[in-house]
């Protein structure tokens, strides 16, 4: 599929963080409720969801499998996660 075809119909938002740092403990069953509202009408066929990783505390260097459209630093990728991306859904 083509980005051209996907038509996003909410902003981007983040479900859960979780501080590998230790410095605040993980919680093995905390869940999180996000309100979402649409930006217009139309079905949904289907939810995109990735990940950024903060590699330090500053949180200058991000490890992300965003698609290209949506990436924290597209002028800067590294490498394409899209096989992480799209393993689920083969």
């Amino acid at each position: 599929m083509t980005v051209k075809k996907i038509k996003k119909n909410c902003l981007i938002f983040v479900v859960a963080r979780f501080d590998f740092t230790g410095r605040t403990p993980l919680l093995a069953e905390e869940t999180s409720i996000v309100p979402v509202a649409t930006e217009g009408e139309g079905r949904v066929d289907g939810v995109l969801m990735w990940w950024d990783l903060e590699m330090d505390y500053t949180g200058e260097t991000i490890l992300s499998c965003a698609p290209r459209w949506a990436h924290p630093t597209p002028h800067n990728m590294q490498v394409s996660c899209r096989g992480y991306m799209l393993g689920p859904i083969a």
